[in-house]
């Protein structure tokens, strides 16, 4: 991969963590259809996005082993899954008065919060096993070298997406693990593929008027699953051309999130909570205005508590090295 191709997809990956929080930011009731348009506009592609971008870098990872891929992948997704639910479930409890799924404290509940992602007291947090178990089944892919395998996988893919298959497997999020992996392995082949489909990649002002009508017509009319999916993978491309001209430009207002994005996806629950407790359930202001603020504070405070999560580790490290070489002298 080189570089123009790393920055593009990392401005692609900053365009779809801010996707997600405005996504979570304007989940409280609005009146305004105009809200209502932006939510469904939203919901119709940031998730697949982030799952095709996982596909395409796996298919650049490298890995010793299968265990060690594993371990990898269970350190970085499991381990806060498991313990973020696990400290924040009692205070979860505690604010059942502030939410309008209530938490029953007992230990059958807080065995389902892990189990069952949905019922998580962090509800975003489905996507973690979720993308894990995909990570579970992807190695698969990196022994095929048929593309006839390859069209199989994608087209098995396509019919459990676009047909619901096994739509009530809700232990572990399988339900959700089979309907995104048509993304994920789509991601994939994108990347294996790469030198094939560069040819389709056009930026032009009728691209662009396409991709409008296409998603006036999904905020206006009614849509199945297939015209969902199709248009997931319209955004995405619409998504990755953006990407592109931000790069090409030289851009940089985008380069805050670089390198962030999943501590911003962790962590951006807690900030965009306090904001709904205190603004829309206490002090009733507009939830419009509201928007906006949980969207400001669900993205720079978890950069924030990443900057002085840095600095506590620098400050110990250089304590750390200091006492060493005291000890030596």
């Amino acid at each position: 991969m080189n570089k123009k191709e790393s920055n593009i997809l990392n401005i692609m990956q900053c365009i779809a963590v801010l996707l997600v929080v405005a996504g979570h930011s304007i989940e409280t009731p609005s009146p305004s259809l105009f809200w209502q348009y932006v939510h469904k506009f939203i919901y119709s592609f940031h998730m697949p996005l982030f799952m095709l971008l996982r596909g395409y870098l796996f298919f650049h990872s490298r890995y010793s082993n299968f265990l060690d891929h594993i371990k990898k992948k269970a350190s970085r997704l499991l381990v806060p899954y498991v313990i973020i639910s696990s400290l924040f479930f009692f205070p979860r409890v505690l604010l059942n008065n502030f939410n309008s799924v209530k938490v029953q404290f007992s230990c059958s509940a807080f065995l389902n919060n892990l189990i069952y992602p949905w019922d998580n007291v962090i509800t975003q947090f489905w996507f973690l096993p979720t993308l894990f178990l995909l990570f579970l089944i992807a190695p698969i892919l990196k022994y095929s070298n048929n593309s006839i395998v390859d069209a199989c996988c994608l087209i098995v893919g396509v019919l459990v997406h676009c047909y619901s298959l096994f739509s009530d497997i809700k232990i572990f999020n399988i339900t959700g693990v089979l309907f995104y992996m048509v993304y994920f392995i789509l991601g994939y082949m994108i990347a294996k593929y790469k030198a094939v489909l560069q040819r389709f990649v056009y930026y032009n002002y009728q691209t662009l008027i396409i991709i409008a009508v296409l998603n006036t017509a999904y905020l206006i009319l009614e849509s199945n699953d297939a015209i969902k999916f199709l248009l997931s993978l319209v955004n995405s491309y619409f998504v990755m051309l953006t990407a592109i001209f931000y790069v090409n430009k030289e851009y940089k207002f985008l380069d805050f999130c670089n390198g962030y994005y999943y501590h911003i996806y962790l962590l951006s629950w807690l900030p965009l909570k306090i904001v709904i407790i205190l603004g829309y359930k206490i002090l009733h202001i507009n939830s419009e205005f509201l928007y906006l603020i949980e969207f400001i504070a669900g993205v720079f405070i978890p950069l924030k508590l990443k900057a002085v999560t840095n600095l506590l580790l620098r400050k110990k490290t250089l304590l750390s090295d200091r006492g060493q070489f005291i000890c030596k002298e």
